[in-house]
């Protein structure tokens, strides 16, 4: 049961803050408040990792009427890597927010981001096929909330709705992957996967991640891009990695893998194409996850789990990195390019497994796509990293001290994944 306490943290602080800000707090003691209370859940994920408690199985639950369903929420050593990451981007969020302070409905910024992150950590935790499908519906719902709340546009509405069915179609292939399996325990338990569910797993990731059909998520007109509009982009995706990472990979279907590593390494490529040429990294956001998503499913068919695991490790870290960068300095610039050194692929740092795929596959062409996209994302984080930055603001003292330190968990975090 202590294993949910960063999550009903998250949660109680959420509420118990967008209540104090909305009626007593200034905006000054509403972001003190929200820092203390996401560092709080940080350091109680890393406390975890050394001793990883048992979690909360709830048994009885059934679909449609089939199967005596599990739902079991727990942290395993697989998976914490991904919740830990997620916290991580919500603690550079929320730090980084002070130089942005007026600019955007501060309160929503971080109260919406908390939420997003604990219904995020809830798909996480889930280890069961109908723990997936329900918080992924609730990640959606949650989104689709905040999203309409964001903008008055109808046309941004409509676009809205479109990705919320898109989603939702991609979760409908997960229930009735859950259906045809008749698997109600633990994901990890199911090693034996029917061709058709196994499908359906994959058809329902990509769905979800954009990836099959090719779409790109709404990121553009938002009145908080570089904060909220982050997280938005991240969660999602994020739960699915995490969600692929627990599945186990069935090579006895060579069909399959021939058939979605060439798509999957094409649209990574063409991501990480147009991740380099757009003009900013915020233009650039949705490409940067495309690109990811495919490496991400070109790893799980191929069976490597700790590839995937790396660049979800990359795709956060230089990811959040830029995509929180206000300010162009020597400081930020320093922190950026150990952000980068991190996530090369070094022995023994941590994002060495990130090149497993290379040396594993037998394909020259498989080996030449990854090789060059992953290429191309680090010169395109360079680039952004280093383009000029127009922001006549001057900030104080204290909110640089927490913007740099905001930048500077990016640099920690990989290591500490390490544990």
């Amino acid at each position: 049961m202590l294993i949910l306490v960063p999550i009903l943290l998250l949660l109680l602080f959420a509420v118990g803050i967008n209540l104090l800000g909305r009626y007593k707090l200034s905006t000054g003691s509403t972001w003190l408040l929200s820092a203390a209370s996401v560092l709080l859940v940080w350091i109680s994920l890393i406390l975890f990792r050394t001793h990883l408690q048992a979690g909360v199985t709830l048994t009885g639950w059934s679909l449609f009427g089939l199967g005596d369903n599990q739902l079991i929420f727990n942290l395993s050593a697989r998976t914490w890597p991904f919740a830990f990451l997620l916290v991580s981007l919500l603690i550079g969020v929320i730090f980084t927010d002070t130089i942005r302070f007026g600019r955007s409905n501060s309160l929503i910024t971080w109260t919406g981001s908390m939420f997003l992150t604990a219904v995020g950590l809830f798909s996480i935790y889930s280890q069961t096929l109908l723990g997936i499908i329900l918080t992924w519906t609730i990640i959606d719902v949650v989104e689709f909330a905040i999203l309409l709340r964001l903008t008055k546009h109808e046309g941004v509405h409509y676009a809205v709705f479109i990705e919320f069915i898109t989603r939702l179609f991609g979760t409908g292939l997960i229930v009735v992957a859950l259906v045809l399996s008749g698997h109600h325990k633990a994901i990890s338990d199911f090693s034996l996967i029917s061709q058709n569910v196994y499908l359906l797993i994959i058809f329902g990731a990509a769905t979800r991640l954009g990836v099959l059909p090719l779409h790109m998520p709404l990121t553009a007109n938002l009145p908080i891009r570089r904060s909220l509009g982050t997280m938005l982009r991240f969660v999602a995706p994020f739960s699915v990695f995490s969600f692929l990472s627990q599945v186990s990979a069935q090579p006895q279907y060579p069909r399959i893998l021939s058939f979605f590593l060439p798509i999957g390494l094409i649209i990574a490529l063409y991501g990480a194409i147009r991740w380099v040429l757009e003009k900013n990294e915020l233009s650039g956001r949705p490409f940067w996850m495309l690109a990811f998503s495919g490496l991400a499913l070109v790893s799980f068919v191929s069976g490597y789990t700790n590839t995937l695991i790396s660049l979800c490790i990359m795709m956060i870290i230089c990811g959040g990195f830029v995509f929180l960068l206000s300010r162009r300095s020597r400081m930020s610039l320093t922190l950026g390019a150990l952000c980068l050194i991190s996530v090369t692929g070094f022995p023994f740092f941590p994002g060495s497994s990130i090149w497993q795929f290379v040396t594993g596959t037998p394909g020259l062409f498989s080996k030449i796509v990854f090789m060059v996209t992953i290429s191309l994302l680090y010169f395109g984080f360079l680039k952004k990293l280093v383009r000029q930055r127009n922001d006549s603001s001057n900030p104080e003292a204290w909110m640089k001290l927490f913007y740099f330190s905001g930048l500077g968990i990016f640099v920690a975090v990989p290591w500490i994944t390490m544990i």
